[in-house]
């Protein structure tokens, strides 16, 4: 054991933990894990040598006893300090030890938001089913009860056709206006007001900007998304996210993880890293420091969801050699540290300078809607049938039209015949 030299066994990641060499030659620690640690160790005074896994993995148990990855070396005594938003968790304190926690975190999600988009027939979505035909049973009711009153004085149907207006917001037309009628007339008119303009405000704001479509926000949504086939969910298989998530007492939580084991939605380390939501027909599980330091930044907060819904809760810690020589000053350091906000300090920045060097970036969804013939194409094609109804009717009362005309020539024919009858008879009676 060398106190004044440690080892650190932790993964290359791009502003998460990198090892950068001086115009000295001498190198340093950067990212948000790395100048973090490199504060500690300038602290107490400590050079540092730094080493990586083969296997490129944080840590999981592959065997009894027998750990991979960066909690594989601290256990083995290949290195002193393990570093890499390691959890603390019951099955690693048996090979392991752990530094004072600086952080803390747990298993959720992340997905895209779903873009708004204008389907067909949308603009009868404003109202649930349950209040059309609470609205239709109010029309039908209301029509039976002033059909009712007014005594066959109109029919049914033109009746339902005047209420029908009203709700149209076209004047209310009825022959007959007894004092019986008030109160009904009234309470409709009530109704119909409040209801049309509630469906004219919402029409109104859905054509300025359409709503955004209902977005997984749990894991028992992200379950039944999974079990439809709408969405695939993926975890990193490098770290405990995967156990964590099949260990769960949730049922629907286990059931995504045996979707995943059945679908081998795994990714890699450096598929985390590098691009951690595969597309927007999928969803990321991991820790959510992980997915904070990626997209709770920039554009990416408007586009990115994270759901608030944690599988398992947890603390971040750096791993100790059970034998190390120097915990106690460690963790003497790091409580110092991180009180005084050093962490969040290195967290954010290094969250944003990798913003700023991403290559690619999720396309910017928040853009202005242009309303087009598709939109409408729905609502012209009842509009349509409308008018060839209304088409059909027309012809209709032409035909009955001539129909008429014809049956009165006839009885005014045997008229004609029956009254020159009876006159010639009065002119013979006369005559006698």
């Amino acid at each position: 054991m060398n106190p004044s030299k440690w080892v650190i066994a932790a993964i290359n990641v791009k502003n998460v933990f990198e090892i950068q060499e001086k115009p000295n030659g001498k190198h340093f620690l950067a990212g948000a894990e790395g100048e973090f640690l490199g504060d500690i160790l300038t602290k107490l005074d400590v050079d540092f040598e730094v080493v990586t896994p083969k296997d490129y993995e944080f840590g999981r148990e592959v065997s009894p006893g027998n750990w991979s990855g960066v909690i594989g070396m601290v256990a083995r005594g290949e290195a002193d300090i393990g570093v890499g938003g390691l959890g603390i968790f019951a099955d690693r304190f048996r090979v392991v030890d752990f530094s004072y926690p600086y952080s803390t975190d747990g298993v959720t999600f992340v997905t895209l938001k779903q873009t708004g988009k204008w389907e067909s027939l949308d603009f009868i979505k404003f109202f649930d089913l349950s209040t059309w035909m609470y609205l239709l049973a109010s029309l039908l009711f209301t029509t039976a009860a002033l059909c009712m009153i007014m005594r066959r004085v109109e029919s049914f149907a033109s009746i339902l056709f005047s209420l029908y207006s009203s709700i149209l917001r076209q004047p209310l037309t009825l022959r007959q206006r007894d004092i019986k009628m008030k109160f009904i007339i009234s309470t409709w008119l009530i109704l119909t007001s409040v209801m049309s303009s509630f469906y004219y405000t919402g029409l109104q704001a859905f054509l300025a900007k359409p709503s955004g479509v209902k977005t997984v926000e749990t894991f028992h949504e992200l379950s039944e998304a999974v079990d439809k086939g709408t969405l695939r969910a993926f975890v990193p298989k490098t770290t405990s996210a995967f156990q964590l998530i099949m260990n769960s007492t949730d049922e629907s939580i286990q059931h995504i993880g045996r979707k995943i084991a059945q679908n081998n939605w795994f990714l890699t380390t450096k598929e985390m890293v590098s691009h951690p939501l595969q597309n927007q027909d999928s969803a990321t599980i991991a820790g959510r420091g992980l997915f904070r330091f990626f997209f709770q930044v920039g554009n990416f907060k408007s586009q990115v969801l994270l759901s608030k819904h944690d599988a398992y809760f947890f603390v971040i810690s750096f791993a100790i050699r059970k034998d190390f020589c120097c915990k106690k000053e460690l963790r003497r350091a790091m409580g110092w540290l991180v009180s005084a906000g050093v962490h969040t300090k290195c967290f954010k920045e290094a969250s944003f300078r990798n913003w700023l060097t991403l290559p690619l970036r999720l396309k910017d969804d928040e853009e202005d809607f242009v309303l087009s013939i598709e939109d409408f194409i729905d609502v012209f094609s009842m509009f349509s049938v409308g008018l060839f109804l209304s088409l059909l009717v027309f012809f209709a009362e032409i035909c009955i039209y001539h129909r008429i005309p014809s049956r009165s020539k006839k009885k005014e024919i045997l008229l004609t015949r029956n009254t020159a009858f009876e006159l010639v008879s009065v002119k013979r009676f006369l005559q006698n």
